[in-house]
Formats: C-alpha cells, sequence, structure tokens
C-alpha cells in the first residue's frame, strides 16, 4: 500500500515538474539568444578594432592637423581620432571617461590630442 501511495504521490507532482521544465526550458532560449546576439555584437566590434588598428598603422595619410612630440611620438587630434576610429567625438568623450582609454595631452590651454602609441597599446589590450 505504501508504494501505491508513493506512486501516486510522484504522479501528482509531475505537471508542476512539467511546468518547471517549461519554465527552465522558456529562460534557456531566452538565454541562448542573448548570447547569440552578443557573440554577434563582439564579432562586430571585432572587425571594427581591427579596421581600426589597421588605420592607425597606416603611414601613407597623414591628418593636415597631426602634431608630433620632441621624442617623435605622433600626437592625433580628437577629431582625426574619432574619424579613425569610425565614432562620434561625443563617443571617443565617453570612451575617455568610462574605459580604460588613454589619457590625452594637453596641446593648448582649449585642445588636446591622444598619443597614436597609446592608441595603438589600448586598441591591443582590447
Amino acid at each position: 500500500m505504501k508504494l501505491i501511495e508513493r506512486f501516486q504521490g510522484l504522479l501528482d507532482d509531475i505537471p508542476q515538474r512539467l511546468d518547471s521544465i517549461r519554465e527552465l526550458q522558456a529562460l534557456l532560449r531566452e538565454m541562448i539568444g542573448q548570447l547569440s546576439e552578443t557573440e554577434r555584437q563582439l564579432n562586430w566590434m571585432g572587425r571594427e578594432v581591427e579596421a581600426a588598428a589597421k588605420l592607425l598603422d597606416r603611414p601613407a595619410s597623414r591628418p593636415k592637423n597631426l602634431l608630433s612630440l620632441d621624442d617623435g611620438d605622433e600626437l592625433i587630434s580628437v577629431a582625426d581620432l574619432a574619424r579613425e576610429l569610425k565614432i562620434s567625438r561625443t563617443t571617443l568623450h565617453s570612451m575617455r571617461k568610462r574605459e580604460n582609454f588613454p589619457q590625452p595631452v594637453s596641446v593648448s590651454q582649449r585642445r588636446v590630442a591622444f598619443r597614436r602609441s597609446d592608441v595603438r597599446q589600448w586598441l591591443a589590450k582590447r
């Protein structure tokens, strides 16, 4: 008799367990979708970083307002760097605030520029 009661108790639990399994399946599908989207975004970002790195290594067309430091390290303006990275100046400013982005060098009271070598190192670490 105890076996029958135990078996009946297990049978009674099946609908609740099925509901739990269905919930888990739905959550897993959602997580897989999110992971797929994240992977797609990371692949896109990787391609963008590679393209930016190629641009930064290309010495052929130097921007008109490219400056040089005494130690030979080149400086690149905010506008030119944003253009090479294919991002807006606002995005570049945000990246400086929240990411481990290279700090600019003050060129004058109202103008800053970035060391090209620092930007290359930052891109390599990403």
